[in-house]
């Protein structure tokens, strides 16, 4: 029996690699589709799960693609961002951080780009 839960949570953790890898370094279309698969992956995973996917680094690109100026980069993006957050009370806190700061530099012309780097740089993000 550990043996296979050791195989199934390296399989995950793969999976998490492989989705990030596409949402931090793919064209648009591909971190559209990574977005899309974060938030079907975390719907009703284990808030380790979400806590993984954070420290893959999947956070600040979700959040760039929020003031992007296509629809569907902002709404997977948003529907990911919020799936992460559930039942994680530290990283739900993180998003809304982020998401104010996007907001807040849509508002400012570009100005809150400090503020959404210095979230995403601290490790309660990560863990």
């Amino acid at each position: 029996m550990e043996v296979e839960e050791e195989t199934w949570n390296r399989k995950k953790q793969t999976l998490i690699e492989e989705v990030a890898e596409k949402l931090i370094n793919g064209d648009l279309d591909a971190k559209i589709q990574a977005a899309r698969d974060i938030r079907k992956l975390v719907r009703k995973s284990s808030v380790k799960t979400r806590s993984k996917f954070a420290a893959a680094g999947v956070i600040e690109p979700l959040v760039s693609m929020l003031i992007s100026t296509n629809l569907h980069a902002r709404e997977a993006s948003l529907l990911a961002l919020l799936n992460l957050a559930v039942r994680n009370e530290r990283l739900g806190v993180s998003v809304l951080l982020l998401l104010y700061a996007c907001v807040w530099m849509l508002g400012k012309g570009g100005k809150g780009k400090e503020l959404v780097s210095q979230v995403t740089s601290n490790s309660f993000i990560a863990n």
